[in-house]
Order: C-alpha cells, then sequence, then structure tokens
C-alpha cells in the first residue's frame, strides 16, 4: 500500500492542531504522543497501524488487553494505543472532550476494526460490557 492509498482513506482527513479543552494550557502526554503520530502519518485501516512509508507495524498489547505501538518521540518510546487513533482518525478532537471515552462497540478489545470503535460516555463505555462484567466491576466499585 502507498502513500497516497493511505491519505485517500475515507476516515482519514486533516486536522487542525490540538485545541480542546484539557485542564492547563497543555494537553496530557498520551494526548500530545496521539496527535504527533496522526501527525506523522500513523494511520489505522482494517485494524492494522500503517507507517507514512505505507509499512504495516508490529503491535504489542498491554496487559489488559488493548494492542499499542511504539513511536520515538523525546528520545523515547512512547505508547500508542491503537483503537485511540481509530477514534482520532474517525472523530478528530471529539475524544478529547471532557466525559468522552472511546468505547470498543463489541467489548472486544482486540477488534480495533473502524466500525467497532465509537465514543460515548462511561455509562454508554459500561454499556458495552456483558452483564456479567458490570456486575463484577460495580461490585468492586462499591463492596458494601
Amino acid at each position: 500500500m502507498n502513500t497516497k492509498q493511505i491519505c485517500s482513506h475515507s476516515s482519514m482527513v486533516e486536522r487542525a492542531p490540538y485545541k480542546g479543552r484539557m485542564v492547563g494550557s497543555n494537553p496530557p502526554e498520551s494526548t500530545r504522543y496521539l496527535i504527533e503520530a496522526y501527525r506523522r502519518g500513523y494511520r489505522v485501516i482494517n485494524g492494522d497501524v500503517i507507517n507514512w512509508k505505507g509499512n504495516k507495524l508490529k503491535l504489542s498489547k498491554t496487559t489488559n488487553g488493548y494492542f499499542i505501538f511504539n513511536l520515538n518521540l523525546e528520545r523515547k518510546p512512547r505508547n500508542i494505543k491503537v483503537h485511540r487513533l481509530v477514534a482520532y482518525q474517525k472523530y478528530g478532537d471529539k475524544i478529547f472532550e471532557e466525559g468522552i471515552q472511546v468505547r470498543h462497540l463489541d467489548n472486544n478489545s482486540e477488534n480495533n476494526l473502524d466500525e467497532n470503535i465509537g465514543i460515548g460516555t462511561p455509562s454508554q463505555n459500561m454499556q458495552d460490557c456483558p452483564e456479567e462484567d458490570r456486575n463484577r466491576n460495580f461490585r468492586k466499585t462499591f463492596p458494601w
């Protein structure tokens, strides 16, 4: 796949510099790293991360099951969560708004296909989980 094909993907749009509503003048590091990955031409197509040269990247997995890739920034490797890059491609800065979470609509953290990634409130995100898991999480939060 060449760069022209990547850039012509329907969910790829040009992004202005981040101007979201964050506390203080600087967004959190993970937000800055995500935006920088996008700015440098990293894209997710059919669940695969493609760099600006059109090469597919090797992914790692976090202990809680999310796919990540490394991007060298500030002379250090930085972890970028794949599902958040998909969401940024689809929704832009809206994913950084207060009270918004990135959701795996089928509750499968390994499924980073465009149609499986959405945004919503924490309550909506919890509804994506099976009821058994929701009850377990509720009992952990409110053990009385």
